[in-house]
């Protein structure tokens, strides 16, 4: 049986930096990574910019997308996750705590679905039990809302 802690960041609360710098370098974590992945490898920017060619790697969540909107908002009964359970019991280590980390998942209109962050968490900690995790923890982190606003405000007009 393993031990999952399911991180689940606000936006501007630390969550790339943990995902880049924590979670993939620290002893006796399993971290099974973020079910999403904006940037682009060397070899799809260059297919996409001077080919044409739009490259779709296959990701190690790709039966968790296929299930994320539904699980936002409709309760674990009334959901067929079509082996994700499965799929999730591949990844999970026995020795190791898992970490997996979403910097979105109980953000509203991040994917413009619904969102019932109750039902939301109560999926994520049913499928990973079901896929074998005997204790799953949920690690929410909140930032002061002066800061973060100053925060955004500062990597915006960086970034843009």
């Amino acid at each position: 049986m393993t031990t999952t802690l399911l991180h689940l960041g606000y936006a501007k609360t630390a969550t790339t930096y943990l995902q880049r710098r924590v979670f993939p370098t620290a002893k006796g974590i399993n971290f099974l990574g973020k079910p999403f992945d904006l940037e682009k490898g060397r070899l799809e920017a260059f297919a996409q910019k001077h080919l044409g060619l739009r490259v779709q790697p296959v990701h190690r969540f790709d039966p968790f997308f296929e299930h994320e909107d539904a699980m936002r908002v409709r309760p674990r009964a009334d959901l067929d996750l079509g082996g994700l359970e499965h799929h999730l019991r591949q990844i999970l280590s026995g020795i190791d705590l898992n970490v997996w980390s979403h910097e979105g998942y109980l953000r509203p209109g991040r994917k413009s679905s619904p969102l019932d962050r109750p039902v939301a968490i109560a999926n994520l900690r049913q499928v990973f039990e079901a896929a074998g995790s005997a204790e799953v923890h949920a690690l929410i982190v909140l930032r002061d809302t002066k800061r973060m606003l100053v925060s955004h405000a500062v990597q915006f007009h960086r970034d843009f």
